[in-house]
């Protein structure tokens, strides 16, 4: 086993086929499911728009998550000190490689971004990604980043 190339690619395709395993499980008779299914149409279009936004919000995250988390290196320090994690020691526990190589690593890998030398460079997947969190930002009339 090896972890794909295009792994958000893969789990989109995951995603997609169990979307369509339900659905094909909704389209069944009652009697035939082995799994209790929302009763009508509508109920199964509610359940299947649920189902594809919270599979869409994971992929649209898991890139950020693909690399070690800041939060998850400091309570996993705080856990193996004995006496308590001090701002220095939480402060050592960052490198370049957690913050910046990983992510831009996977980003290039996932498609978002491209490299042209020593720049990186926003991809039309990359776009889309950084427009499905401004859009409801701009929709709610914030400014790009922070409250």
């Amino acid at each position: 086993m090896r972890r794909p190339a295009a792994d958000v690619r893969v789990l989109a395709f995951l995603l997609v086929l169990a979307l369509g395993a339900f659905a094909v499980l909704a389209a069944l008779p009652a009697s035939s499911a082995a799994l209790v299914m929302p009763q009508g149409w509508l109920a199964v279009l509610y359940s299947l728009a649920l189902a594809g936004a919270v599979s869409l919000l994971y992929l649209i995250t898991y890139a950020g998550l693909d690399a070690k988390s800041p939060s998850t290196l400091i309570v996993v320090g705080a856990g193996r000190s004995t006496e308590g994690l001090t701002m220095e020691d939480a402060a050592s526990l960052f490198t370049d490689e957690e913050f910046i190589v990983q992510r831009v690593d996977g980003l290039v890998r996932i498609g978002q971004l491209r490299r042209a030398g020593d720049n990186l460079h926003l991809t039309l997947h990359g776009r889309m990604f950084l427009e499905s969190f401004l859009l409801p930002r701009r929709i709610m009339g914030l400014q790009h980043w922070g409250g």
